[in-house]
C-alpha cells in the first residue's frame, strides 16, 4: 500500500497485482467528525476525476477517519460564517453547496465500483456522499440521519431523492423530524446494502488484497459482492442493533401517511399525549421544536422533487438552500444548537400553520 497526504484527504493505493489497484481516500478532519469544507470537497472532487481516467484503478473505498464517525456532514459553522460576511455575505456558502452538490452527483454517476464504509456519525453531507455509492456499506455502529429541521435548513444533497425510495411515509418521516436510524433500520430500509462489525474495513481490504492476483476491471464487481456479503453473513445477530422501526410503524403511518402537513402537525401533538415508543417520541418532539419554516421547506422539497431526475434535484436543492441559509431561522439554529449551545431557538414563526405561504412561494425563486 502507498499513500500520500493531502491534510484533509488521505489517498492509499493498494495494488492487487501489477495493473491492477484499488484507490482507498479517507476524509481526515476526525476532531470535527471529517465535516466537509471547500478543501477537502475540492480536494475529494479532484482526486475522484484523476482515478475515473486511471486504467489502473479498478475501484475506489471512500471512509473517515478517527472513532467518532465517517462523516458529520457540511462544515455548518464556517456557512454561518459566510452568511454574516460583512464584506461578501453568502458568497462562500452558496460556492461550498454547488461544489458540494457536484461532487455527490459525480459519485452516484461514477464509473467505477465505488465503496462508502460508513462508521458512527453518518449525517447531512455525509450521507450525501455515503447514499451516491454503488455499494454502501456500515458498521453496526453507525447512526444515520438527516437532522436540518433543528438547524434552519432541510435535508438537501439530494436527500428527497433517497427518501422518495423508501417505503412511504418512512421517507417524509426521516425527512420531517431527522430522526437518527440505527445500522438495522438503515438495512430494513434499503439505505445501507451491507451490516459489518465495527473497525471491519481492514478486514475488508485484506480479503480484497488476497483476491487480488486473479481480479481485473471485468471481475472486480462480482468480488466486492462476494467479499461484502461473506463479511454480512459473518456478523454475529447479536452484534446488530435491534430495529425499532415495527414497534413504530402504525403510529408513523398514523401521523405522516397521505394528509396536510397541518394535520402532521396537529396529529403528532395528540399522540405526544400518548405512551408512545421513546423513537418516536423523540423524533416528533424534534420536529416539533425544530424550525417551523425548515419543516415546511422540507416537505415542500419532497413535493415537488416527487418525479424529478437525480440531476434536476440537486439543481432544486442548490436553490432551496440559498434561500434558506438567508432565512434567519438558519442563523439562528446554528446560534442555538452549535454556537452558544442553549438549545433554546428563537424561530421566525411560533409553529407550523404559522408559516407564510408567501414566505414558502419565495424559497422556489432563484436568488438574483
Amino acid at each position: 500500500m502507498t499513500a500520500q497526504t493531502d491534510s484533509s484527504l488521505l489517498i492509499d493505493q493498494i495494488r492487487l497485482n501489477p495493473h491492477c489497484t484499488v484507490a482507498v481516500l479517507t476524509l481526515n478532519r476526525p476532531k470535527a467528525l471529517n465535516a466537509l469544507n471547500e478543501v477537502l470537497v475540492s480536494a475529494l472532487h479532484h482526486t475522484l476525476d484523476r482515478i475515473k481516467v486511471d486504467d489502473n484503478v479498478v475501484a475506489v473505498v471512500l471512509g473517515g477517519a478517527g472513532e467518532g464517525g465517517f462523516c458529520a456532514g457540511g462544515d455548518i459553522k464556517a456557512m454561518h460564517a459566510s452568511v454574516h460576511d460583512a464584506d461578501n455575505p453568502c458568497v462562500a456558502a452558496d460556492a461550498f453547496f454547488d461544489a458540494e452538490y457536484r461532487l455527490d452527483h459525480a459519485i452516484h454517476t461514477y464509473p467505477k465500483p465505488f465503496i462508502v464504509w460508513g462508521h458512527g456519525i453518518v449525517m447531512g453531507g455525509g450521507l450525501g456522499l455515503f447514499q451516491g455509492a454503488q455499494y454502501r456499506v456500515l458498521e453496526t455502529n453507525a447512526n444515520v440521519a438527516m437532522p436540518e429541521v433543528s438547524i434552519g435548513l432541510f435535508p438537501d444533497v439530494a436527500a428527497s431523492y433517497l427518501f422518495h425510495q423508501l417505503p412511504q411515509p418512512w421517507g417524509r418521516f426521516f425527512a420531517l423530524t431527522g430522526c437518527i436510524m440505527n445500522t438495522s433500520e438503515a438495512y430494513e430500509l434499503g439505505i445501507t446494502h451491507y451490516q459489518t462489525p465495527s473497525g471491519s474495513l481492514p478486514v475488508f481490504l485484506k480479503r480484497l488484497t488476497v483476491a487480488g492476483a486473479s481480479l481485473d476491471a471485468a471481475n472486480m464487481s462480482q468480488a466486492i459482492e462476494r467479499i461484502l456479503q461473506q463479511m454480512a453473513d459473518e456478523v454475529d445477530a447479536g452484534v446488530k442493533p435491534l430495529s425499532r422501526l415495527f414497534s413504530i410503524e402504525q403510529a408513523v403511518h398514523h401521523v405522516f401517511s397521505d394528509t396536510s402537513l397541518d394535520q402532521v402537525d396537529l396529529r403528532a401533538r395528540a399522540l405526544l399525549d400518548d405512551d408512545i415508543a421513546p423513537m418516536l417520541r423523540d423524533a416528533l418532539n424534534a420536529m416539533l421544536s425544530g424550525s417551523p419554516v425548515s419543516v415546511c421547506c422540507s416537505d415542500l422539497a419532497l413535493n415537488v422533487t416527487r418525479n424529478m431526475t437525480l440531476s434536476d434535484v440537486f439543481q432544486f436543492d442548490l436553490m432551496l438552500v440559498s434561500n434558506m441559509i438567508r432565512c434567519p431561522d438558519f442563523s439562528e439554529g446554528v446560534r442555538a444548537m452549535l454556537i452558544d449551545k442553549d438549545k433554546q431557538p428563537r424561530w421566525m414563526h411560533a409553529d407550523i400553520a404559522s408559516v407564510p405561504e408567501l414566505l414558502l412561494e419565495s424559497m422556489l425563486e432563484p436568488i438574483q
